[in-house]
């Protein structure tokens, strides 16, 4: 993938919570309403030993993290002045924090090699509550598949790794 000038890796905008970041790419992104991700799976990635020996899928607690980095990504971006230093970004992702899953459904097991797309969409804002609904679809333009969805509850909790 071609990179614009301005670009910033996705790893220096997601908070330093977990060694596993599940995005590969940022696809679109809309200050309003959300954010489409890319995350290419190629079946050696170091979460996946274990899911299974000789038989790699993505376990559905990373489908969820995969959701909930985006919605960290979204925040992070969501504001039209995107600040050059990567520290003052991290700290803005770190400040969302997930607080509940709603509802979680996994349709269809991700097995690598897979190209997928992870939306997070804000539907609601109350205070320091966001709430999100995220999918996971493959990149397969001649038959689209869901592979799993949720809506989950974030919080801005004024978390920073820096305290």
């Amino acid at each position: 993938m071609n990179q614009p000038d301005d670009y910033i890796s996705v790893e220096h905008l997601l908070p330093s919570r977990s060694s596993t970041v599940l995005i590969t790419e940022i696809v679109s992104h809309d200050p309003d309403h959300g954010i489409t991700c890319g995350l290419e799976l190629r079946g050696d990635e170091h979460y996946l030993k274990g899911h299974f020996p000789g038989a790699p899928m993505l376990p559905g607690v990373l489908e969820l993290e995969a959701m909930f980095q985006a919605a960290c990504l979204w925040y992070a971006l969501k504001s039209e002045q995107v600040e050059d230093e990567n520290d003052s970004l991290r700290k803005r992702a770190s400040d969302l924090v997930l607080s509940k899953i709603r509802s979680a459904r996994f349709q269809h097991t991700i097995i690598p090699p897979q190209s997928v797309e992870i939306t997070s969409r804000i539907e609601n804002q109350t205070g320091d509550e966001i709430l999100f609904s995220g999918s996971i679809t493959s990149r397969n333009d001649e038959n689209p598949q869901t592979f799993a969805s949720a809506s989950f509850l974030t919080v801005l909790s004024g978390y920073s790794h820096d305290q």
